[in-house]
């Protein structure tokens, strides 16, 4: 894959409020959401694209999806960069690269975050935190809570 692009935002859900997370000293995790917005919630979005080679065991349709591949970061009270990541059921933070690209899909002015490691998941709102969720099959993607909008910081 190569790097396209970052950018700073802010990652809303579609009641606007604000995804934060973060890792304290003790590695414990916070991945939640909040009615206002700081600083510390600057999310960096980073945008890759494919390399033209073909990657073995996808699908072509993963192959059109993968031109949205997403990394999504922001720094920790540590001052460290901490990536939003897939867990074996769950979201997890970590500072290292493992299980970290998610593919970004465009729904009108909404996105939706699907995994990219195991795309039967997306991330999905809860009451006031995230987590990865697999849609029921009489339960769509649909549903509000697996959508959220990118609010793009412009650079001074």
């Amino acid at each position: 894959f190569s790097l396209r692009e970052t950018v700073k935002c802010y990652i809303l859900t579609e009641d606007s409020k604000t995804v934060h997370f973060d890792i304290d000293e003790d590695g414990h995790h916070e991945i939640s959401t909040k009615d206002s917005q700081s600083h510390e919630d600057i999310a960096w979005l980073s945008v890759f694209t494919r390399d033209e080679s073909a990657v073995p065991g996808k699908t072509p349709l993963a192959t059109k999806d993968s031109k949205n591949l997403v990394i999504l970061t922001q720094r920790s009270k540590l001052n460290e960069f901490v990536l939003l990541c897939k867990g074996k059921k769950h979201l997890s933070l970590k500072l290292s690269e493992y299980n970290h690209f998610f593919i970004m899909h465009y729904q009108g002015d909404s996105v939706q975050f699907q995994c990219y490691e195991d795309t039967r998941y997306y991330l999905y709102v809860n009451d006031d935190s995230l987590d990865i969720r697999k849609p029921e099959k009489k339960e769509s993607t649909e549903d509000k809570n697996f959508y959220f909008r990118v609010s793009y910081l412009q650079e001074k």
